[in-house]
């Protein structure tokens, strides 16, 4: 090997600049100037690693924080650095390459391998795109995916190595030790799709169910209890109603409402959370509460669940549109529901679905009585079938001599919705989820596919509308005497009710079970739960009795993963660039090929002072205007002049070269003349020929 390839490597002051080869094939030195790659790679591959593992840095208000992430920074920017460093010795490498071989490079391109970061060059990419560059596609390409790789990865750097402040998955292991988690029912179970009287207890039917709050009316004392202290204005102002300590001593819920369309709308949406889902989740807190609490710092606590197979937690949500008729003897009404946008309803909004209020109340007796009456009325019988429609009588007034007796028709559409859903217990006792509604009418945002429509029968209905006792009326007129006779308060009223009322659903069992996996084979049993002695977890779970879930713990803190857009892109930065640092090491090593030279922009002023003017730059001499210019093709070639006995002469020196495409070959000599031809590997050059060989 060539003592002058060291050159580069070592800094020797004081001594003559000596002969030197432009090239050699030397693996060994070859892969020396690999090694330039090795840190930022080797750095990329660590800080993405924590972003697929879900690396957990630290808890808030651990100490000296900000100065570990202000180090961090710092880093960052050492490694943009070094990536930068490592994509200017790829396109380096491919300069001299193109420079010494027949290709040549655009006059643009000479010094691209120095100034990566000029991305708005335009200079630059004048010759990337002319007709220079379009003969060089792979050097065009590399310089393209180079300069935005270098102007990009920096802030790619930091993304991906300065850990986040968000919620971060922990192990359960320390938590929960060998157990698994299981519902002692299904999914379907949970949130059932058709509702009956048959689907609660007896007692949620007589005057005492609206004070049991796992019966569907029991949220009728707190719905009274706001109502009551309203004027009917600022009723519908009201947006979100609170249960709390609903028989659990922790738990908090709330019903949202809003109109569908704007604040006059006669349709209006409510949901809620599920209260068995609610319950669930804090039995799964209660497993893991005082090891978390005494754990250090004690970090803020995230408590979920999770289904399998994808199954998602379903909360109810339900939508009403109530229209006021005047009503003579003998009309059919219409339950409106054009304003009801969710599939397959919006199919069918121009359809005409009547019923007779004949058949649900004794006209004659409640004009007689002067009284209002409420009703449910069934919908089973219309195609595609609503959840229920209600109804509410409103005799005229003899007193006032009132033409038409009144009456004001709703349609409910109700489902189970998929939710994210949380506790998050060290800060509050109420559940969290990722969104108030869940948008079932634009395409893009709805879930795949659609949730069902939820059957509601008149029978399981009744019990939203118990008698009060020591009152003449019903929880349901009770409650709808603050709207007055405002169908659109009625819309809003109904969609409460029922949504709390589905929330209720299957409240009083507590389907969960925390079993040793070590028993996993043994029988099953559950206090309180009808369940077959003789079966195992696994056949309960093969069967469909059972279903087993994840208890998802998460604290609050600093950490790596790969939530959001941005790390992603970070992480195809950091990738594309080790990719192309892994192909450009095993390419040098495969063919040796290498050379230190011109690794300087000073290098390639110095070439270009020893070398000859030429035609080709004229008008350059004070600056370049015209685009053409940075066309031009740039080769360097060694310089040969030829005597007239056909000796050469002023060989050992290389001059850059404007125009060289490469035509000029060893054995296209003419005598007297002064010629070019390809560097020679592993030959010293730098002789500076004498002043009769210059032209």
């Amino acid at each position: 090997m060539s003592p002058g390839f060291y050159s580069p490597l070592l800094w020797r002051g004081h001594v003559d600049e000596q002969l030197k080869p432009a090239f050699d094939t030397e693996r060994g030195l070859a892969f020396a100037r690999c090694l330039i790659h090795i840190i930022p790679v080797g750095v990329s591959v660590g800080v993405v690693m924590l972003s697929f593992v879900g690396f957990y840095y630290a808890d808030v208000g651990t100490q000296h924080m900000n100065m570990q992430l202000g180090a961090l920074q710092f880093a960052a920017k050492v490694h943009e650095i070094l990536i930068a460093a490592s994509l200017s010795t790829v396109v380096l490498h491919q300069i001299q390459t193109s420079l010494l071989g027949d290709a040549g490079v655009p006059f643009s391109l000479l010094t691209a391998g120095h100034q990566l970061e000029r991305v708005f060059r335009r200079e630059l990419w004048t010759g990337l795109f002319g007709s220079g560059g379009r003969r060089r596609p792979l050097l065009a390409a590399l310089v393209v995916v180079a300069v935005i790789l270098a102007a990009t990865s920096g802030p790619a750097s930091a993304i991906a190595m300065i850990p986040k402040l968000n919620w971060w998955e922990v192990s359960n292991a320390r938590f929960l030790g060998n157990h698994k988690h299981f519902l002692t029912t299904n999914p379907e179970k949970m949130w059932p799709n058709n509702l009956t009287e048959r689907d609660m207890p007896w007692d949620c039917l007589t005057s005492e169910g609206h004070t049991d709050v796992t019966c569907p009316s029991g949220g009728y004392p707190t719905f009274s209890a706001r109502y009551d202290l309203l004027p009917e204005p600022n009723i519908l102002n009201v947006t979100n109603i609170t249960f709390v300590n609903e028989g659990t001593g922790h738990t908090a819920r709330s019903v949202a409402c809003e109109p569908m369309g704007g604040p006059v709308e006669e349709a209006y949406r409510a949901s809620s959370f599920s209260q068995l889902t609610v319950d669930i989740l804090w039995k799964c807190w209660g497993l893991v509460q005082d090891k978390w609490n005494a754990s250090p710092h004690a970090p803020s606590a995230r408590i979920s669940i999770v289904l399998p197979n994808g199954v998602s937690l379903k909360k109810p949500q339900v939508e009403v549109q109530c229209t006021k008729y005047n009503y003579t003897d003998g009309a059919s009404l219409e339950l409106p529901h054009d304003r009801l946008a969710t599939p397959p309803l919006d199919e069918h909004r121009n359809e005409a679905w009547e019923f007779d209020p004949a058949k649900l109340w004794n006209i004659t007796r409640l004009r007689a009585k002067h009284t209002d009456e409420f009703s449910w009325v069934d919908t089973s019988s219309y195609a595609p079938s609503p959840s229920i429609g209600a109804a509410r009588f409103l005799p005229r007034d003899e007193a006032i001599d009132r033409a038409y007796d009144q009456l004001i028709a709703c349609t409910v559409d109700a489902r189970w919705v998929p939710i994210e859903m949380w506790l998050e217990p060290t800060n509050d006792i109420s559940p969290h989820q990722s969104a108030s509604f869940v948008n079932l009418t634009t395409e893009q945002a709805s879930p795949t596919p659609l949730p069902q429509i939820i059957s509601i029968s008149p029978g399981w209905a009744k019990a939203l509308n118990n008698p009060v006792a020591n009152a003449t009326f019903d929880t349901m007129e009770g409650l709808l005497a603050n709207m007055m006779t405002e169908s659109r308060g009625y819309a809003y009223m109904l969609s409460l009710i029922i949504a709390d009322g589905l929330a209720r659903v299957n409240s009083k069992t507590t389907p969960f079970k925390q079993d040793d996996i070590r028993g996993f084979a043994g029988k099953a049993s559950l206090s309180g739960e009808v369940q077959n002695g003789d079966l195992t977890i696994q056949q309960l779970l093969d069967s469909g009795n059972w279903t087993e879930i994840h208890i998802l713990s998460k604290k609050y803190g600093f950490g790596y993963g790969l939530g959001g857009p941005l790390i992603k892109i970070a992480i195809v930065i950091l990738f594309l660039h080790a990719a192309i640092a892994i192909v450009h090491t095993i390419t040098v090593l495969t063919t040796g090929w290498t050379s230190g030279r011109w690794t300087k922009v000073e290098e390639l002023i110095a070439l270009a002072i020893n070398s000859p003017p030429t035609k080709d730059m004229d008008g350059t001499c004070a600056g370049i205007s015209g685009a053409e210019t940075w066309k031009k093709v740039v080769s360097i070639r060694e310089r040969v002049v030829w005597e007239e006995d056909g000796t050469a002469v002023g060989e050992g020196h290389l001059d850059m070269v404007i125009g060289d495409e490469g035509e000029v070959r060893d054995e296209e000599s003419v005598k007297g003349m002064l010629r070019y031809r390809k560097a020679v590997k592993s030959k010293m050059y730098g002789k500076m020929p004498t002043d009769r060989m210059k032209r």
